[in-house]
């Protein structure tokens, strides 16, 4: 499940912009542990490139699985 884009807003919230502050507080260590451990019970992507990678891994395992190839 992507996190949101930097646009993408839901209930008049643009969710992707604050995915990027939540990130880069996370970062600079300036996240709490409090909010940190909810986001994460909620499965939150705190590198980009790794949802990117885990969404193409995925992909290639499908396509493995689906055509028979080991």
């Amino acid at each position: 499940s992507r996190e949101p884009k930097k646009r993408d807003q839901f209930e008049g919230v643009n969710l992707g912009s604050w995915v990027i502050v939540q990130r880069l507080a996370y970062k600079a260590g300036k996240l709490s542990q409090e909010k940190t451990d909810q986001l994460n019970v909620l499965g939150f992507v705190w590198e980009g490139i790794e949802e990117k990678w885990q969404t193409n891994y995925d992909s290639f395992k499908k396509f493995k699985e689906l055509n028979n190839r080991e």
